[in-house]
């Protein structure tokens, strides 16, 4: 049984020491049983916005096109297409994305017109809901001039249950890196409040081991 241990204090050791190069600090965990030990729990998508073929959705903070998370997102107010682009608007940011899901710009507040409650595809590009009026943009979407007549705004829908599935296992995975884990099997803690003390235990044995056999050795000197 020490043996065991040691082995298991030897391997994680090795591979913490050289963490960095072998990229466990950014390497997540996607073992259901380990992200239900850590009591890893991501509420799933309901729903999203439907654009071009592709879903929309925001999940454990961050934004999703389809199932590949994309960047940083609280919340969504809807998504549209332009010219070949996809637009995820949130309260304070406009997103726009490839068809890939690549980041291609991000509008912070400061470059908006205000905060977003609603997006929708008009003639001029796109038009957003702020503070209860609506605003078109030009072609750069540098400008932003009143709406005539209200634009039908994009409409959330219910995802797919098995998208709703891969997105939430996903965002589960993307909380726990590799690391993480080595780290808490190396000091015990991962195997709950007693497995610190167990390492404890078998650390006093070893140490008892090596001075009894040095002294064992002296004497038969």
């Amino acid at each position: 049984m020490s043996a065991v241990v040691v082995l298991g204090l030897v391997v994680t050791g090795l591979l913490l020491n050289h963490a960095p190069s072998l990229e466990l600090d950014r390497s997540r965990v996607g073992l259901s049983w380990v992200l239900d030990r850590y009591g890893v729990d991501i509420e799933p998508p309901a729903r999203g916005y439907a654009v071009d073929g592709h879903w929309l959705s925001v999940c454990g903070g961050e934004l999703f096109l389809d199932d590949r998370p994309v960047t940083d997102l609280a919340s969504l107010s809807g998504g549209v297409s332009l010219d070949g682009l996809i637009v995820a608007a949130a309260p304070a940011v406009l997103v726009l994305l490839d068809g890939q899901g690549g980041v291609i710009e991000r509008l912070a507040l400061d470059a908006l017109p205000g905060r977003i409650s609603e997006i929708a595809r008009v003639d001029s590009g796109i038009a957003l809901r702020v503070d209860g009026r609506w605003l078109a943009s030009d072609v750069d979407l540098l400008g932003w001039e009143p709406v005539a007549s209200p634009p039908r705004p994009a409409e959330a829908r219910p995802l797919p249950a098995d998208l709703a599935s891969r997105i939430t296992h996903r965002s589960r995975a993307r909380q726990l890196s590799w690391e993480r884990v080595l780290l808490d099997v190396h000091s015990g803690r991962f195997f709950g409040p007693f497995g610190p003390w167990v390492l404890d235990f078998f650390a006093v044995l070893l140490g008892f081991l090596a001075l009894s056999g040095f002294w064992l050795w002296s004497r038969q000197r």
